[in-house]
């Protein structure tokens, strides 16, 4: 079956490419899109590159608490992009290249003015990748790697009371700056 990484992402777009990112959250992104695009004709060569975004449910529960609001949407009036995606995130033999780091590649640094919120997990690891513009490198890096439980809930794990695990939800919201927190705060989203 093979191990699957979860992503999600609340992005901003350039009013130039609004269109575009219609068409990505409708999947209907067809032949003409990718021959008028050069970057999509890049990114389209990688395998596994439809399946950003999906929208497939992650079974992690880190990313799977939030999931309804990033259902692949383009809001014009606030000119945002929700998405999400669950796929085997390999990479591609002929480009080199994963699926998520050519869609970064390719069509985020492209398309998108500003990232309120990406985000990847792998299943197998303990913690979420958040990634940001560098804008002196003209390219999407991670910025930021926060610490998780890749089983669920952490009493259900360790043993611990609800109120510890609150404590350590605090610390390490604390300690690791997590921009999903900041994206609520920015976009006054409660999911609580």
């Amino acid at each position: 079956m093979g191990m699957y990484t979860s992503l999600r992402a609340c992005v901003a777009i350039k009013p130039e490419y609004q269109e575009l990112a219609r068409k990505f959250a409708s999947y209907s992104i067809d032949a003409e899109d990718i021959e008028r695009y050069s970057f999509l004709k890049e990114y389209y060569k990688t395998e596994r590159a439809e399946s950003i975004p999906n929208s497939n449910s992650s079974d992690d529960y880190v990313i799977k608490i939030e999931e309804a609001a990033f259902k692949n949407q383009f809001d014009a009036a606030t000119n945002q992009w929700f998405f999400s995606a669950y796929l085997k995130n390999y990479e591609d033999e002929q480009t080199g290249l994963t699926p998520i780091a050519a869609f970064m590649d390719s069509v985020i640094i492209n398309i998108v003015e500003k990232i309120h919120l990406f985000e990847t997990k792998f299943e197998e690891e303990a913690f979420l990748r958040q990634y940001d513009f560098n804008e002196q490198k003209n390219q999407v890096v991670c910025v930021q790697t926060f610490k998780t439980n890749p089983y669920g809930h952490l009493s259900e794990v360790w043993g611990m009371t609800e109120e510890r695990f609150e404590e350590e939800r605090k610390l390490i919201d604390q300690e690791n700056k997590d921009y999903f927190q900041a994206f609520k705060q920015e976009l006054r989203i409660s999911y609580d």
